[in-house]
C-alpha cells in the first residue's frame, strides 16, 4: 500500500486497488463498493463510511466497523 501511495503522489499514477480490507481504503480518493457482483456504493471514504444504511446492507464486509 505504501508503494502504491508513493507512486500516486510522486508519479501522478492512478492506482486501482481491489481489496476486502477496509483499513486499506480509508485514505483513497474514491471507493467503489460491490456486493454480489453489483456496485452498491460509489464515493469518497467519508461518503461510504458515513452512510449507515449502506453499511448495514453490506455489514458482512464491515463487521469490525459496526461492532
Amino acid at each position: 500500500i505504501k508503494i502504491a501511495h508513493e507512486l500516486n503522489q510522486k508519479e501522478k499514477m492512478t492506482i486501482v486497488l481491489i481489496t476486502h480490507h477496509t483499513d486499506e481504503v480509508v485514505d483513497a480518493d474514491r471507493i467503489i463498493l460491490m456486493k454480489e457482483g453489483k456496485i452498491v456504493g460509489d464515493g469518497t471514504p467519508g461518503d461510504i463510511f458515513g452512510d449507515i444504511q449502506l453499511l448495514q446492507d453490506v455489514k458482512w464486509i464491515f463487521r469490525r466497523w459496526l461492532n
